[in-house]
């Protein structure tokens, strides 16, 4: 089937989902509508958006995105303060499914005797808290890890509900205890970071530095091999050297936007049958999966069938030709924003930590650099601020100590991950603040290379100016 008869059918199968609802009328969406009048009628949105419309399904509003009743929420930090929350209904849940159960039966195809032994799930929580309907808000990795194919579920070590009540902070090392004596032959992760700390807690427990004299038969570890994985690479192939790597596709919670071509590598087919997919150039100018070239950045917008339309999701991606097929890079997010295990600070909040870190202790801050930890450092990672400041009497050490601590401390109060990442996985250290004078500040600018933006995630040691 040619790709614009693909996108025709996806489209009108998404218009049929939420035609009638408050949203679509808002837009004048109806079953004979084109593609071309959607694109002029309907806007491309942020999450910041549509936040009023779900927040109004999660006290318990219908019809609102879609016509289909919402039966999960999935929450995620994205790249604004607050946790994006997506409502799922059965259906786009099931196309979410479709494409996981894509995923084991690649690994049936190509490695037969993983379904021997046994299988490790790494997922985030399923249930965080219920809204005041009854409904759960979780990650979508989590919520997702109950509808793994049932001729897959024996190979699984524990059961995915019972997994879901342990205490984040001890839920890893409880699925090591459980995985120590089985015979693991495939590890699937929903992050690198999951992933390494998996590992590291594993072979700490056993004070053992080969992970093939715990599981001798693990052949395979399938994780999400783009954005800040690039950062774990390295170390995740010091530590299984004989283990191969399995991407597992592109996945967000708001949708499975593509199924894996390369195992080492983010690149896929994208999953254009679930979704109406749209590409949004540097300049602009969108476009349709049969219109995009390669190696070309665009701008990820999806329509899908719960009722997220012309959703802009901040994450750019390039066409490549595979085999005579577009398939899709996942390159980074598009927002400003860094992340190295999965914390996805921006800019706005480094900021708003230092700005409001300076009102506290009244030390005068002109200007900062923001400083990535090296990729090929080892956990845990620990960013790096370097602060220019006139203002000497202020500089004695127990004010600096002050200073880094109301830094951290603003960080986690404005982004769940960054304090997850530093409280319960462990794998962000404190982070580490140099104060200097703005003789030697203005020495550093002009020694050092510095990018004045965040480029998606953290790949390189690099110094980042941000003016205050």
């Amino acid at each position: 089937m040619k790709i614009s008869s693909i996108n025709r059918r996806s489209f009108k199968h998404i218009i049929a989902a939420v035609q009638g609802t408050k949203y679509a009328a808002r837009y004048g969406i109806s079953d004979k509508m084109s593609i071309e009048d959607y694109q002029k009628k309907v806007p491309i949105i942020a999450y910041s958006d549509i936040s009023r419309y779900i927040t109004e399904i999660m006290n318990g509003k219908s019809n609102i995105l879609s016509n289909d009743p919402v039966v999960a929420f999935a929450m995620t930090s994205g790249t604004t303060a607050k946790s994006k929350i997506i409502p799922h209904t059965r259906k786009s849940l099931e196309e979410y499914s479709k494409i996981e159960r894509k995923l084991f039966y690649n690994f049936i195809k190509k490695h037969p005797l993983i379904f021997r032994g046994k299988i490790v799930i790494l997922v985030g929580k399923a249930k965080n808290y219920e809204t005041a309907k009854g409904i759960n808000v979780g990650a979508i990795s989590g919520i997702m890890a109950s509808h793994i194919p049932a001729i897959f579920k024996n190979c699984i070590i524990g059961n995915p509900q019972q997994i879901d009540q342990i205490d984040e902070s001890y839920r890893l090392e409880a699925i090591s205890k459980m995985a120590k004596e089985q015979d693991v032959r495939l590890i699937l992760s929903s992050s690198s970071a999951y992933l390494m700390d998996f590992i590291n807690i594993t072979l700490q427990s056993v004070s053992s530095k080969s992970i093939k004299d715990i599981w001798p038969n693990l052949c395979l570890v399938c994780y999400p091999t783009g954005g800040s994985a690039i950062f774990h690479e390295e170390f995740l192939s010091s530590l299984l050297p004989s283990v191969k790597t399995w991407d597992t596709g592109f996945g967000a919670s708001e949708g499975y936007l593509s199924t894996s071509i390369n195992v080492k590598e983010p690149i896929g087919i994208p999953n254009c049958l679930q979704y109406f997919l749209e590409f949004k150039r540097e300049d602009g100018q969108v476009f349709l999966l049969e219109q995009v070239e390669y190696n070309v950045p665009y701008n990820l917008i999806i329509s899908s069938i719960n009722g997220l339309l012309r959703y802009e999701m901040n994450d750019i991606v390039v066409f490549e030709n595979k085999n005579n097929k577009k398939a899709m890079r996942y390159v980074g997010r598009s927002n400003y924003e860094i992340s190295i295990v999965g914390e996805r600070l921006t800019e706005n909040q480094i900021i708003e930590s230092v700005r409001w870190s300076q009102g506290v202790t009244g030390i005068k801050i002109p200007e900062f650099y923001f400083l990535a930890p090296a990729p090929r450092s080892n956990p845990p990672y620990s960013y790096s601020f370097i602060i220019s400041t006139d203002d000497v009497r202020k500089l004695r050490d127990n004010v600096v100590g002050h200073f880094v601590n109301l830094v951290d401390r603003k960080l986690g109060e404005i982004n769940v991950n960054y304090y997850n990442s530093r409280k319960i996985t462990k794998l962000l250290g404190f982070p580490k603040i140099k104060i200097i004078s703005s003789k030697e500040y203005g020495f550093l600018k002009n020694s050092f290379y510095h990018k004045s933006r965040f480029n998606g995630q953290g790949k390189e040691t690099r110094l980042v100016q941000i003016n205050n």
